[in-house]
């Protein structure tokens, strides 16, 4: 068997990123030839790739017609993250959509266009997600039924003790209590509203911080400062810019709280790495995988209210934690290919 993934840009060492690098690995290690057509990928990617041929192509057009050129060779094409469901089009192939998440138009409040509507439900083959809510959108939007597979968490790596002290590094009491989100500054992530859910938690707790980790969208990044501004938090919240696993994991353990006020993009693996820290986690009703995290105990916000009263209340943690635990990737990779084989009759 032969398999293409196709994702628009590596640009980024995040999620989806991750989920393709683990299933190209797994693909290799079982002798199942795999490739990846992008636009381009950063080293840094790369170095995390074993015998993966990547081919790069500099923009999505060019991406398009090398896909259309080349897609015969292969028995499986799994196109990974918007817009590359719609580069199948208009080429009748075996197309698997790994989606993580709806497409930004819909997460903002706006509506999809008809036409991309019936090109997924005409050229895309199947869809898998990762959990129940995402398979509930996917029939909502596309009128298309999916496979749910659950994604991995380095569980054991999130075990591992703090190489550095995070809290010092970033100029934060130790009696500070500290609520972190992970993840790429910008709209979908919504961290206008953390800065806002900070502002009325510390009229319960004076000496909360909130810590932003993560690269940052110019211009969403200024209207986060103006909010920033507006509620006088010049010295309470903290953006670390850019930072490694390692560290991602020690600044986790320093934190008091996870929160993920998304308004439905990604940040799967950044709440389930918190939960295998250790630490509570507060996410929206639009979280993708929100129904998990009620299951198992943690708090699902939809007002400021909601999300203050969840965060300086104590939280249990334990569910969540046991459950993140069978969450591998040797699992995700298991279920990918059983899809990928499946495909095939």
């Amino acid at each position: 068997m032969k398999v293409l993934l196709v994702y628009p840009e590596f640009y980024i060492d995040g999620g989806a990123e991750k989920v393709i690098v683990k299933l190209c690995n797994y693909l290799t290690e079982h002798s199942i030839d795999n490739s990846i057509l992008t636009k381009r990928m950063i080293p840094e990617i790369k170095s995390q790739l074993t015998e993966t041929r990547i081919i790069e192509m500099g923009t999505l057009e060019n991406v398009q017609q090398m896909l259309h050129s080349i897609y015969t060779d292969f028995d499986v094409i799994n196109v990974h993250n918007d817009p590359t469901q719609l580069l199948v089009y208009p080429k009748q192939m075996n197309a698997i959509w790994s989606f993580n998440e709806l497409p930004e138009k819909i997460q903002l409040g706006g509506v999809l266009p008809e036409n991309e509507i019936k090109m997924v439900q005409k050229f895309i083959k199947k869809i898998v997600v990762a959990d129940e809510r995402n398979k509930e959108k996917v029939k909502i939007v596309y009128n298309k039924d999916s496979k749910i597979v659950p994604y991995g968490i380095d569980f054991d790596f999130f075990q591992l003790p703090s190489r550095e002290d995070m809290r010092n590094r970033f100029l934060i009491d130790k009696n500070d209590f500290v609520i972190t989100q992970v993840g790429f500054i910008a709209p979908t992530k919504n961290q206008i509203e953390s800065v806002k859910i900070l502002a009325e938690v510390k009229k319960k707790i004076p000496n909360a911080k909130l810590v932003l980790a993560g690269l940052q969208l110019p211009e969403y990044k200024k209207l986060v400062d103006e909010e920033i501004m507006k509620n006088n938090l010049y010295t309470d919240v903290i953006f670390t810019g850019k930072l490694n696993q390692e560290e991602i994991r020690d600044l986790l353990k320093e934190s008091d709280v996870a929160l993920q006020p998304n308004k439905g993009q990604g940040s799967w693996l950044s709440v389930f790495e918190s939960s295998a820290c250790h630490v509570p986690i507060v996410v929206s009703t639009e979280f993708t995988a929100s129904n998990i995290v009620k299951e198992n105990d943690g708090a699902v916000c939809s007002t400021i209210e909601e999300y203050v009263n969840a965060i300086i209340s104590e939280q249990p943690i334990e569910k969540m934690h046991n459950f993140v635990k069978t969450l591998t990737w040797d699992n995700y990779c298991k279920g990918m290919v059983e899809v990928f084989v499946k495909s095939l009759i």
